[in-house]
């Protein structure tokens, strides 16, 4: 085999390799973005229960 084509397989094996890693790196931030989707839900909804506890009236003194 010629250097050259010899060459070219190596860069497409880096380039699979790239490609496998990127979709790796997608998945990854994908399942970061759920998580904190889901961290500010539940941030906002204990806001929430807060607001409504502080603006309930105390007990009669």
């Amino acid at each position: 085999m010629s250097s050259s084509r010899q060459g070219q397989r190596v860069e497409d094996i880096y380039e699979q390799q790239n490609d496998q890693r990127l979709d790796e790196l997608h998945s990854k931030i994908r399942t970061l973005r759920g998580i904190t989707n889901d961290i500010h839900d539940d941030v906002e909804s204990q806001n929430l229960i807060l607001d409504q506890s502080v603006s309930l009236p105390g007990p009669p003194t």
